[in-house]
């Protein structure tokens, strides 16, 4: 994770085209909380819609969205969805919100005591959901 390595290596020599791609995903933050939130939503609405269907008629959990700011973090990226977004992806960030239990990123308290399991399964549901949907879907375009 120092230096976001992969995926500047991945964005540079790409395992499948990126014309080919139709969104990147990254997971932070996913083992704690009671909601979820999926940054640049609000940019890629088309996107984001197929994770607010599985939310809504599978999960039933409140969902924020957000637009990043163009250019934030340019300078210094702290996440793979920047380093993808630099690079001309559509990228899209899933994690939850509300924390139940103290967490500690990355840091020496980070263990496992801090997850609840059944956020993680349900962002796996919605994922799992969202990306199902979003590959049978003929109409969608890179």
């Amino acid at each position: 994770e120092i230096g976001l390595h992969g995926s500047k290596v991945y964005t540079e020599r790409p395992a499948f085209p990126k014309e080919k791609t139709i969104t990147y995903i990254n997971l932070d933050m996913v083992g704690n909380g009671t909601g979820l939130s999926v940054s640049a939503g609000s940019t890629y609405k088309d996107l984001l819609n197929y994770f607010e269907q599985a939310n809504t008629r599978y999960i039933h959990r409140t969902m924020g969205t957000s637009a990043p700011v163009p250019g934030e973090f340019y300078g210094r990226p702290r996440s793979d969805d920047v380093v993808f977004s630099m690079a001309g992806y559509r990228t899209m960030s899933i994690g939850t919100t509300g924390s139940v239990k103290k967490v500690y990123y990355h840091l020496p308290g980070d263990d496992p005591d801090a997850l609840t399991i059944d956020i993680m399964e349900d962002v796996s549901k919605m994922i799992y959901v969202g990306l199902t949907n979003m590959a049978n879907d003929s109409s969608l375009k890179y």
